[in-house]
């Protein structure tokens, strides 16, 4: 009878059928439970202001980034913070209108004065770059000396 066949077929299907993981259960959870709308338009917004940051920061360059026994020293184009990895932070405020910038430098170009050009030029750069910011806040750290070599 063909009601019999069916029923051979849906139990063949599901012996065939994988057992559920704990891990897509988890999945399934999770996908289920109701996001917040706005949550995730703030993320998306403070996201895309993150990358409109960096994107201006990667103007931001000091020949004295230039790693040691390198010649971008006198290159055309000395490195910049971003693409150095020196940009260590970049936070939006929940008010949208401000923005912190943590970079790190190493000590050479430190002592050699990069961080008040570097300072200047962020400044300006992220002033005029971004309409929306308010208030921008910048902080410059000093790397830690590399560590000692072994004996």
């Amino acid at each position: 009878s063909p009601s019999w066949l069916v029923l051979a077929a849906a139990a063949v299907a599901v012996r065939l059928a994988p057992a559920p993981s704990p891990a897509s259960a988890v999945a399934r959870a999770a996908a289920s439970r109701p996001r917040s709308a706005l949550v995730a338009q703030v993320s998306s917004a403070a996201l895309l202001k993150q990358s409109e940051v960096l994107e201006l920061l990667s103007e931001a360059a000091d020949p004295q980034l230039a790693p040691p026994g390198t010649a971008a020293a006198g290159a055309d184009s000395p490195p910049d913070i971003v693409s150095l990895g020196l940009v260590r932070a970049v936070r939006i405020g929940d008010d949208s209108a401000s923005v912190t910038v943590q970079v790190e430098l190493p000590r050479e170009a430190a002592e050699a004065g990069a961080e008040g050009r570097l300072r200047e030029m962020c400044t300006q750069l992220l002033r005029e770059g971004l309409p929306w910011a308010a208030e921008v806040e910048l902080r410059f750290d000093i790397a830690p000396p590399p560590p000692p070599p072994p004996p």
